[in-house]
């Protein structure tokens, strides 16, 4: 079941349209913040603090103040977030110049209010508020969807094509027309034709109209109750403002019993005894995350969010965690509600806890709520029940999430890396950060955790050996073996996002540093003549500032006849200015340079008469293909002979059969590395395996 809830929440945060929703949502909770604080502040339950914002003239100001910001963002959050999903869901399609997608975002506005009934009399502002957050996102994304394939259908339609960027962006400000005014039209004509049919004034009075007319024919009882509960919980999962729809439920169904000692379930019952901390009865989730949620970015979430759950007020919850589309928390955040109900309503069926009778604002704190409205400590008492009950509900799902998110990081990271090996051979660098989906945020949270461990100099390094025609061990490569998530990455996929972040070089100097150290060790186990190298780029020999670090690093270690430095030949290292000069100043310190995956190509020729390089390693795919490809024998063959005369070794990688190694022989090669020796292996096994001395030429691991 793990497993399958796993697959079902990973597609759901992969999905364009529920990805832009989410983090449109994320976007705005400063906004929310700050409408939840004004709103708490301005509507403190102490007698004194109001009576100072209506008797005195500062408090009058204040009150102004508080009101007025909190319309400005609570009031008009359904735009806020509307806005901010329909323009995270534009950049998910190409367009032509950022002026189309500006013209997607303003168009989703216009069909937002045209949407929440603008155009009519009975239009009213309150539909901007939370209520108004299911039309916003249903809005907003169709609207950009619908302006994007009218778009692209233009352009395919017409064959448009430009000559340069100005023809582009003038392309860009004209055609952006056409989709923008059919849009418009599209939803104004489905908002006339519910006006004039059906006469709602926007579609969410339509949803809130269907609504009520089913809840209020069922009535005041319990069974009334734990159906509004559970379909208000369930709304909050797919975005909507359960609270909000709902309401016309409550105020005619609920509402007139409070003050009625004949009627258990009152407004003020439901809100003092199923909406502890908010919908979903979230101090209980928020206790349960206290609890049992290790991950740091869950945990730092907390932090924001405890006094608006104090104050019952859980949309930074729900939207930060989220818990919108999270089918784990979905379950509880049903369930706990309705056990909260069938708490309380059992308490007062039996007379332990008094019928609530007074009136209690649905900001008042836990405990004081409790006491307050039913006029006995008993109230408060039940109140501590049901939170405990409810953090006992939530917390094996709150586990499971832990659990269910290191699988979906697993899932993350091998289509990332999976994309990645796709596409490296792009003649355009693959940019991963630089997307705008949940791609770049899992990337982004890796990249964080590679920063610590570089930081830490927490790199894992692997040698791999290196044989000579005698079978004698005489050096090895250094190689990355980095984990996240507990699974080893792709090397050359986090060298690439490394580089992304900016952290290539850094990550290079760690490495270094690393493989200084691991020689210090080999020496002192007596492997006195080894030879270790470490695979820089071509940028980072060019960068003489590099250069430095790593003499510098070799000569504090005291291992500058003992590191090797390995660079790609098909990074074209004679077009770069200083590299030739870099060569010449790590061999003049005692460091040997090699270049990595040579081949026969005009680049790699030049550069070996250009600068002074130690030994070449024989491009991989030439040696693997030597079985079945007579002209990558001959190639090899060819490199071998240009080493013998410009007085430079050879090195075969990929040698994983005692065929291949025979012809090499044959052809002349006296080193190798490949798997026919050893893998790559942590140092302490490459130290035993170079306690051995000689191999026996046997396959290991």
């Amino acid at each position: 079941m793990l497993e399958r809830m796993m697959v079902l929440s990973h597609k759901m945060e992969t999905n364009a349209v529920l990805d832009s929703i989410k983090r449109g949502c994320l976007m705005c909770i400063p906004l929310l913040m700050l409408g939840i604080l004004t709103n708490i502040i301005s509507g403190i339950p102490i007698p004194g603090v109001q009576d100072w914002y209506a008797d005195t003239l500062m408090g009058e100001i204040c009150y102004k103040l508080l009101d007025c910001l909190t319309r400005m963002t609570l009031g008009a959050i359904a735009l806020y977030v509307g806005v901010a999903v329909a323009y995270m869901y534009s950049l998910t399609f190409e367009a032509e110049s950022r002026y189309v997608s500006a013209a997607a975002i303003f168009a989703s506005y216009i069909c937002m209010l045209l949407s929440m009934g603008f155009a009519h009399e009975g239009f009213h502002t309150s539909r901007y508020d939370a209520k108004g957050v299911f039309v916003a996102f249903l809005v907003s994304v169709l609207c950009v969807k619908l302006f994007f394939s009218i778009y692209h259908w233009i352009g395919k339609r017409y064959e448009l094509s430009f000559s340069s960027s100005i023809e582009r962006r003038i392309y860009s400000i004209y055609w952006v027309m056409i989709p923008f005014g059919l849009c418009i039209l599209v939803f104004y004509g489905f908002n006339e034709f519910l006006y004039q049919v059906f006469h709602m004034v926007s579609i969410h009075d339509a949803f809130v109209a269907f609504i009520s007319a089913t809840f209020v024919k069922l009535g005041n009882n319990y069974g009334t109750a734990l159906l509004m509960m559970g379909t208000e919980s369930l709304m909050w999962f797919f975005g909507i403002h359960g609270g909000g729809v709902m309401e016309p439920v409550v105020s005619l169904v609920f509402a007139p019993a409070n003050g009625d000692p004949s009627l258990i379930l009152s407004r003020t019952f439901l809100d003092t005894f199923t909406l502890i901390g908010g919908c979903g009865t979230a101090l209980s989730l928020f206790i349960a995350l206290l609890l049992f949620e290790k991950r740091r970015g869950s945990r730092a979430i907390l932090g924001t969010v405890a006094l608006p759950i104090l104050f019952n007020v859980n949309e930074p919850l729900i939207l930060g965690l989220p818990v919108i589309f999270n089918p784990i928390l979905a379950i509880p955040f049903i369930l706990t509600p309705l056990a909260s109900l069938t708490i309380a309503y059992l308490a007062t069926v039996i007379g332990f806890m008094p019928i609530t009778t007074t009136d209690v604002a649905w900001t008042t704190p836990i405990f004081l709520s409790g006491y307050t409205a039913t006029g006995s400590w008993r109230g408060a008492f039940v109140q501590l029940i049901i939170v405990v009950v409810g953090v006992l509900i939530y917390a094996p799902f709150v586990k499971m999430m832990g659990k269910m998110e290191k699988g979906k990081l697993t899932l993350t990271t091998e289509e990332l890396q999976r994309y990645f090996k796709e596409h490296m051979d792009d003649p355009q660098p693959v940019a991963i950060l630089k997307q705008h989906n949940s791609w770049a945020i899992a990337a982004s949270k890796m990249v964080g955790v590679l920063q610590q461990d570089i930081e830490n100099d927490n790199i894992p390094m692997y040698y791999q050996p290196q044989v000579d025609h005698q079978g004698k061990l005489y050096g090895a490569e250094a190689l990355l073996r980095w984990k996240y998530g507990g699974e080893t990455m792709f090397p050359p996929f986090v060298v690439h996002m490394a580089k992304e972040a900016g952290l290539e070089d850094d990550l290079a100097r760690c490495i270094i540093r690393q493989v200084c150290k691991a020689i210090v060790r080999m020496r002192d186990a007596g492997m006195k003549d080894i030879r270790v190298s470490v695979n820089i780029s071509a940028e980072q020999l060019n960068n003489d500032v590099f250069v430095t670090d790593v003499i510098l690093l070799a000569k504090h270690y005291k291992v500058e006849q003992h590191l090797g430095i390995e660079v790609t030949e098909e990074m074209s290292i004679e077009r770069m200015a200083h590299a030739t000069e870099s060569i010449r100043r790590l061999n003049a310190e005692g460091l040997q340079v090699a270049m990595d995956d040579f081949s026969m190509g005009t680049t790699s020729i030049k550069s070996l008469r250009e600068n002074s390089f130690s030994h070449v390693k024989l491009d991989g795919a030439l040696v693997s293909d030597m079985e079945n490809n007579q002209r990558s024998s001959d190639i090899v063959a060819s490199i071998i002979s240009l080493g013998d005369s410009m007085g430079f070794e050879v090195i075969a990688e990929y040698v994983d059969s005692q065929v291949k190694l025979d012809k090499l022989r044959d052809m002349g090669c006296d080193y190798f590395q490949g798997y026919y020796y050893s893998p790559a292996v942590p140092l302490d096994e490459f130290i035993s395996f170079g306690k051995e001395g000689v191999t026996n030429q046997v396959p290991r691991g």
